[in-house]
């Protein structure tokens, strides 16, 4: 192209060329989108505004290129079900559509990630000493397909271990048989048959030295293997007797509870629950 006038022409513009489109050419799809609908699967659906087309081809990568042909589907539908795959896992798509031995270019690229099958971490995990040997824990359930929790322990400068392991939808647990006077430290994490969650959070709780009152604890008597359970009774008063009762405990011989007075316990001490057992009596024998 140039310009002229009376005076003659200019120069010429660069040169640009042009090619007529194929009438017979078939048109790419557009508007490709893929969303992730399980841990094995994605789901694609796109637009294609011709009804020249035989049918559609589903590419897939994992990498954004080097793709190959993964499914096809009829000349009709804009939806394909990729199945089959691996969770948490990045995948790439293009579709084609072909007619005769002919296909589009390839449609936009669009891609989704399988869901994760692994349990989320559990949080919020505190920790209580309730008495001299238990501690609860409770903790927050941010997960909805575990199978369970495992419940992990460790004392001062030693490394964790797993003690339990709950079910599904348990948020509480127990720890008992502990040590007096000691700090143990907790943490939790959620699990299924794809393995273990992050862990939550971890947290400590300290066993008071003395029992609280009606604790109950399970003693060897020597190396005997027999088993007594004792109550703690704490130090403090109560009062003992009553006059309304003096003629008739006088009678039974129990002086010591008439009339009513009040009784000091000086130091705390554990005593038998149940009454003394032929077994037990022996073992101390």
């Amino acid at each position: 192209m140039l310009a002229y006038n009376e005076k003659g022409e200019s120069d010429y513009s660069n040169i640009m060329s042009v090619t007529t489109l194929d009438p017979n050419a078939v048109p790419a799809p557009t508007g490709l989108n893929a969303q992730a609908v399980s841990i094995n699967e994605i789901s694609l659906n796109w637009q294609y505004g011709s009804q020249n087309q035989d049918g559609f081809r589903i590419e897939r990568s994992t990498e954004s290129s080097s793709y190959t042909q993964v499914g096809q589907t009829a000349a009709g539908d804009r939806t394909f079900h990729d199945t089959g795959l691996q969770p948490n896992t990045i995948y790439y798509y293009q579709v084609k559509a072909s007619r005769g031995g002919d296909e589009s270019p390839p449609s936009n690229e669009a891609y989704a990630t399988t869901d994760n099958p692994m349990p989320v971490a559990p949080s919020n995990l505190q920790t209580e000493a309730v008495s001299s040997n238990r501690i609860n824990l409770t903790w927050l359930d941010n997960s909805n397909n575990e199978d369970g929790f495992k419940i992990e322990r460790r004392t001062e400068g030693g490394s964790f271990a797993q003690i339990n392991q709950i079910g599904v939808g348990i948020v509480t647990y127990q720890d008992s048989e502990l040590e007096r006077n000691t700090i143990y430290y907790y943490r939790v994490s959620a699990y299924n048959e794809y393995g273990d969650s992050g862990y939550s959070n971890e947290t400590s709780a300290t066993t008071p030295d003395t029992p609280e009152a009606g604790e109950e604890q399970e003693f060897e008597l020597g190396d005997t293997g027999v088993m007594i359970t004792m109550c703690w009774i704490p130090e403090g008063r109560f009062w003992m007797g009553g006059e309304n009762q003096q003629r008739e405990r006088e009678q039974d011989s129990r002086d010591n509870e008439v009339p009513g007075h009040w009784v000091t316990i000086s130091n705390g001490f554990w005593m038998g629950k149940y009454e003394i057992t032929q077994r037990q009596w022996e073992a101390v024998m």
